[in-house]
């Protein structure tokens, strides 16, 4: 972790919530990082902690968080004395021990469904003072709200640094500040994809259909013209000739497959305005139905503090 993203200050902890996809799978990281302060002048600080890989899987966010911290408390332990290393890490991997919560991971994965996203614009800067880390955890991995980030940093907001300029990132007191700020956010770019998409396919359709139109009109002129059912010529023979069904369909076939073909196009803009229009229609319910599950996120979250 750079010091020019973020890093906590002296005795406190960030967890760092990453994606990204390998070979089509998403492959997460959430590590725990504890500073390590330097001892003197000459030093520069640090951290440590753990990190747990998961392979295109979501796993309960509890048994995260409590493993992190028991394998980062083992590393304190063992190979940190007064605030400093005096064994590496190699030193000591024959004395670590692999908690319960990392043996209890395999048997609690669930498919990867929604969650924290590599191709996100923003980085999320959550609070755990009003949440518990294990349900900011749980968001990142699972939530439809989440997919606007590409990463998430849990701690104590005062007390972790982390650039204020940095750009696409946002701070959020709670789980539910962060749920309803991603969703006003995905519901605007929703709303104006929407607008976007139906109004340039229905200025092209519009235009699509007035030149079928002017191709119409061309065509009955032309009819007209040729003493079709639009105009015939009594003192005409010829016109007396083929005054019957037969005789127009036999005279006039190659026209009347051209009005057919127009007719037919005029058919599918009808049906491809309608398809626009029934789009539209399905982006307002599918806004609807977040502002549904939003709600009902919120409250559950409500019921969940108090």
């Amino acid at each position: 972790m750079s010091d020019q993203d973020t890093r906590p200050q002296a005795d406190h902890e960030l967890f760092r919530f990453d994606r990204r996809i390998i070979d089509g799978k998403v492959l997460t990281w959430i590590g725990l990082y504890r500073d390590l302060p330097a001892v003197d002048s000459k030093e520069q600080a640090g951290y440590y902690g753990a990190g747990l890989w998961i392979y295109d899987a979501v796993v309960p966010g509890q048994l995260v968080a409590e493993l992190l911290v028991k394998m980062a408390d083992q590393i304190k332990n063992l190979a940190l004395s007064e605030g400093r290393f005096v064994k590496k890490i190699g030193d000591i991997l024959s004395s670590v021990s692999a908690p319960a919560q990392l043996m209890a991971l395999p048997s609690n994965t669930r498919p990867v469904v929604s969650g924290i996203s590599p191709n996100g614009e923003y980085k999320a800067f959550l609070s755990n003072q009003k949440n518990p880390v294990a349900s900011s955890i749980d968001w990142a991995q699972r939530s439809r709200t989440a997919e606007i980030f590409n990463q998430a940093l849990i701690g104590n907001t005062e007390k972790i640094f982390a650039q204020a300029n940095q750009a696409g990132l946002e701070r959020f007191d709670s789980v539910t500040n962060a749920v309803e700020w991603a969703y006003s956010m995905q519901a605007a770019l929703l709303a104006k994809y929407a607008q976007n998409m139906d109004s340039d396919k229905l200025i092209t359709l519009e235009k699509e259909n007035e030149i079928l139109r002017s191709e119409f009109e061309k065509l009955r002129k032309k009819l007209i013209e040729q003493n079709s059912i639009y105009g015939k010529n009594p003192g005409s023979r010829q016109s007396r000739k083929n005054n019957g069904i037969k005789g127009f369909l036999f005279k006039n076939w190659p026209l009347l497959i051209l009005i057919i073909v127009l007719m037919a196009t005029m058919s599918m803009f009808a049906l491809l305005w309608q398809e626009a229009h029934l789009k539209n229609k399905a982006y307002a319910k599918e806004i609807t139905s977040l502002i549904r599950v939003q709600k009902e996120l919120r409250n559950q979250l409500v019921e969940k503090r108090n």
